[in-house]
C-alpha cells in the first residue's frame, strides 16, 4: 500500500496524533464519477485498519482498503482543517477531480 503524504501536511498530522486522535480516511459517495475518498480527524475506532505513514498514525475505514493503494494527502491552505485525498489509480474522474472510478 502507497499513501504519500505533502510535506507541509505531516507536522499538522502528528500533531494531531499527539492529541489522541488519528487522520481517518473514509469514503462518500459524491459527485458524477459516484466515490470520493475523505480524511477526516476522528478518535480512532474499532471499524479502521491502523497504519503507520511518515511516522502518523492513520486509521482507514475497513470498506475502502482496497481504494487507498497509492493516494496522496494533502492540506487545503496551511489553517484549514480541510484535506484532499487523491486517488492515482484513478480510471475516470470528474471534472473537478472531487470524485473517481477504479
Amino acid at each position: 500500500m502507497k499513501i504519500s503524504i505533502t510535506n507541509d501536511l505531516i507536522e499538522r498530522l502528528k500533531g494531531i496524533n499527539k492529541k489522541g486522535q488519528f487522520p481517518t480516511i473514509s469514503v462518500a459517495k459524491s459527485g458524477c464519477a459516484g466515490t470520493k475518498l475523505v480524511l477526516k480527524i476522528l478518535e480512532t475506532d474499532k471499524e479502521s485498519e491502523k497504519l503507520k505513514v511518515e511516522g502518523i498514525d492513520i486509521a482507514v475505514s475497513r470498506d475502502v482498503f482496497h481504494l487507498t493503494d497509492d493516494i496522496s494527502i494533502t492540506g487545503n491552505g496551511e489553517l484549514s482543517n480541510e484535506f484532499v485525498v487523491i486517488n492515482n489509480k484513478a480510471k475516470k474522474t470528474c471534472r473537478c477531480g472531487q470524485s473517481f472510478k477504479v
